[in-house]
Formats: C-alpha cells, sequence, structure tokens
C-alpha cells in the first residue's frame, strides 16, 4: 500500500540529486509530508492526511540499512518541524551518499511512500582505516536510572540499538540510560548496539552488571571492613 501522488508541481522532496564540492555552501531539500493519499485502500481519497491522521518521515542509509535516529549524520542534518534535510558537503565523509527517505502514516506504518536522495561530493579523502568499539559495562541498581556515556566519534557518527529488553533503555546521542525494576534481571544483562561512522559499521554490547541496592551496600561494608583489617594487620 502506497501513498503515491506525488505531483510534479508537489514533490514529496525537492530535489533528489545534488552534485557538490566540499566548499560549496549548505544545500536545502524540502519534503512535502502533505502528499495526498490516492492509491492505498487505507485512505485511497486524495486526503489521506485528514483522513487518517499523522504522518512521520524517517531515513534510512541504503548502503548499510541504517535507520539514522541520531542528527547530524555524515553530511546531512534533519530538522522535523520544517520538514527541510541540510547538506553540508563541508562535512562529507564518503563520495557518494544515498538516503532513503520514507514518508508512512503514523496509525497505519505501512501505508508509505519512498523517495532517495542521493548527493555526491567531489574531493572528499577515503576512510582509510577500520572503525573498532571495544564492549563497554554498566553498573546498575534494580530501581535506579544508571548512566553510561558512549564514546564519542564525532558528530559524523551515531549510534543505534539493535536488539530488545526486558528493561528500560534510552539512547540519545552518546547517553545510554537504563532502569529496571523486575529483580529477575539481577546479574549481567547484554545490550546489542551498532555504531555507525561515515559507511563503516561495528556492532558491539554493553554488559549491565545488576544488583541490589543491599547487594551494593553489602559489597561496600565488606569492601571497607577489608581494608580497614588490611591497614591495621602487622601480618
Amino acid at each position: 500500500m502506497l501513498i503515491t501522488s506525488a505531483a510534479s508541481n508537489a514533490p514529496f522532496a525537492s530535489v533528489t540529486t545534488l552534485s557538490l564540492l566540499p566548499t560549496d555552501s549548505n544545500k536545502i531539500i524540502k519534503f512535502n509530508p502533505l502528499i495526498p493519499d490516492t492509491v492505498s485502500s487505507i485512505c485511497g481519497s486524495a486526503d489521506g492526511f485528514t483522513k487518517c491522521g499523522l504522518r512521520k518521515i524517517i531515513f534510512t542509509d541504503k548502503s548499510s540499512g541504517f535507520v539514522i535516529t541520531s542528527w547530524p549524520y555524515n553530511a546531512y542534518d534533519w530538522n522535523p518541524e520544517s520538514s527541510t534535510l541540510i547538506v553540508k558537503p563541508a562535512s562529507a565523509t564518503t563520495a557518494n551518499s544515498v538516503l532513503t527517505a520514507t514518508l508512512s502514516l503514523v496509525s497505519q506504518p505501512k501505508v508509505i511512500y519512498s523517495q532517495e536522495i542521493t548527493v555526491n561530493v567531489a574531493n572528499v579523502p577515503l576512510i582509510k582505516s577500520p572503525l573498532f568499539l571495544a564492549n563497554q559495562s554498566l553498573n546498575a541498581i534494580i530501581n535506579q536510572e544508571a548512566t553510561l556515556l558512549l564514546p564519542d566519534f564525532g558528530v559524523n557518527s551515531s549510534y543505534a540499538l539493535t536488539g530488545t529488553q526486558t528493561f528500560s533503555v534510552i539512547l540519545e546521542g552518546t547517553k545510554l540510560t537504563v532502569l529496571s525494576s523486575n529483580l529477575a534481571d539481577v546479574g549481567t544483562q547484554q545490550i546489542t548496539m551498532s555504531l555507525l561512522k561515515a559507511s563503516q559499521l561495528v556492532n558491539f554490547q554493553v554488559n549491565v552488571i545488576f544488583t541490589t541496592e543491599n547487594q551494593d551496600n553489602k559489597t561496600a561494608a565488606e569492601g571497607s571492613t577489608s581494608q580497614v583489617a588490611s591497614a591495621v594487620s602487622p601480618y
């Protein structure tokens, strides 16, 4: 089911292909989320917006299939309020990139319309060094938030959650926050994630070690007793 009536005088994307130099000024691509839906069986009435509710636009990096959730990304920055994609050639890390912009109905996510945006930037140096990120660890207490600041690889990088968990996980840029109220989570739990920088994708995991507050206090007390005893013992 598709929203397909993007007329030539009112297209979904104002520009679909750009060829630039790194020294060129920023370019703006305007998106029209209100194109009428005249085809799908859900809202095939030429007035899908008012009859079917809100719409949303998501972007996917075609080369990796990565759904972009953190901006800026490579040479792009997205403004959802104005539905504009800003292309910054000076920030490009790859010579050629293609984003797939997908418009969907919030109430019916299978009703979609997609458009590819291609940007070519000449004279961009190739990235030769491989991307690497070791697994991370985070200590957490049941019923208390715990935060981990992930390594910052710059404005052209972004993190994403790739698995599901039984506890709350919130990712905001490089900040990862977890919270669990379930005693069944006590122990080590894994969060699978990915890091994308330019066209390089690396998978890693965050090992979250959940304890209860009583366990944490007991461990701290035992550690203090041991340290005192060691300090005063003549042996």
